[in-house]
């Protein structure tokens, strides 16, 4: 038994060196695999089944998307790059266990008035046009951002018509999967 024991060390210790290499080598567990987007109308899984959801982030200072591995994976990241300032859903009720996420990435806070735009995206980022059904920018990171979502390209007809901070469904603003543009305030 004392072999098996020491045997098992080593291994430990050979696990944390070689992890440890890697992060010293600029290796980052938290930055995102290449960015894929599902197709439109594509099934989500064989025989009906329920696909893992996709987590992404959209980074607003180079227009980069990310796909990470989970949603709580993907607010690290973006808050290690940035501000994390709005979460969109792709599901009611803030639903990131089966539902697409999307976590809006900022240099900086969004300002405290809403009369000046701190993010303006003429098209929704990646494939989530006319799929967002729930949102908040109460991110836990003291970020104070709020979403003006238009139902068309170039900030072009209503969706909801107000600055929104939390909504667990978007239909009650009809607003649900209409989303084409937004602004960040």
């Amino acid at each position: 038994m004392k072999i098996t024991n020491v045997v098992g060390r080593i291994l430990a210790v050979l696990v944390l060196a070689l992890g440890a290499t890697a992060l010293s080598q600029g290796s980052s567990l938290a930055a995102p695999v290449a960015p894929f987007a599902r197709p439109a109308g594509a099934p989500t899984a064989p025989d009906g089944a329920q696909a893992a959801p996709f987590h992404e982030t959209y980074n607003a200072l180079n227009g980069a998307m990310g796909t990470h591995i989970s949603y709580a994976e993907s607010l690290r990241y973006a808050n290690s790059v940035g501000y994390g300032v709005a979460v969109f859903y792709d599901g009611l009720g803030y639903n990131n266990r089966t539902g697409d996420t999307l976590v809006i990435i900022m240099p900086r806070d969004c300002t405290a008035s809403t009369g000046d735009k701190d993010l303006r995206l003429a098209e929704m980022p990646g494939d989530w046009n006319d799929r967002v059904s729930s949102v908040t920018t109460q991110m836990g990171n003291g970020t104070h951002c709020d979403v003006w979502f238009s139902s068309d390209i170039n900030f072009e007809g209503e969706c909801g018509n107000r600055w929104i901070h939390m909504q667990a469904d978007l239909r009650k603003d009809g607003c649900q999967n209409r989303a084409s543009s937004f602004e960040l305030s």
